[in-house]
Order: C-alpha cells, then sequence, then structure tokens
C-alpha cells in the first residue's frame, strides 16, 4: 500500500468504529500509537479498523500564549465520551467497546 500522509489517514480513519482513537496530531506520544494502529490495521489478516477523534487541548487566545489548556471541566464539556475513556483528559486514548486505555 502506498504511504499516506496524516491528513489522508486522518480522513480515511474518519467513519464511525467500535474502535476509538483520540488523538492530538502534534501529541509525540499520540503519534506513537497511531502509528501502531496503522501498521496493525495494514499487517493484520482479518480487517482492522479504528475511528481517528482528534482532540484540541488548548483553548483559543487572542494574545502571544497560544497554549493554554483547557481544564478537565472544559473537556467534559466539548468531549464528553474522550474524557469518560481518559478520566485525567490526557492522549492517546483508545477505547475498544468500552474497554479503554488511557
Amino acid at each position: 500500500m502506498e504511504p499516506l500522509g496524516g491528513e489522508e489517514t486522518i480522513a480515511r480513519r474518519a467513519e464511525p468504529q467500535p474502535f476509538k482513537f483520540w488523538c492530538s496530531w502534534f501529541c509525540p506520544y499520540a503519534q506513537r500509537v497511531w502509528l501502531c494502529l496503522e501498521e496493525i490495521a495494514d499487517a493484520s489478516e482479518e480487517p482492522f479498523h479504528y475511528q481517528y477523534l482528534e482532540i484540541n487541548p488548548y483553548a483559543p487566545t487572542d494574545g502571544p500564549n497560544t497554549k493554554v489548556s483547557l481544564s478537565i471541566v472544559e473537556k467534559q464539556r466539548k468531549y464528553p465520551e474522550f474524557v469518560a475513556a481518559s478520566p485525567k483528559g490526557l492522549v492517546p486514548a483508545l477505547d475498544d467497546n468500552g474497554k479503554t486505555v488511557y
């Protein structure tokens, strides 16, 4: 299979699936998990599908400080399924039919 860029992979993995992967594309820890999921999907004899869900953990700002983290309460309001899977509100997080890893 021809390698895909990140945006193409995200678009390809956007369909709802029972296996969910919450990620922030810039997070090196989440990138490692993402790479492993792609390797599993490509190497698996049986189809392996997951849903990529992008999380933006930062609040919009008007000033020079672009990295103002959302509080856990704000994350809960904005991404309730994500915080249910990752109680500390950190990426990466996985949910396989209710079994979570974070």
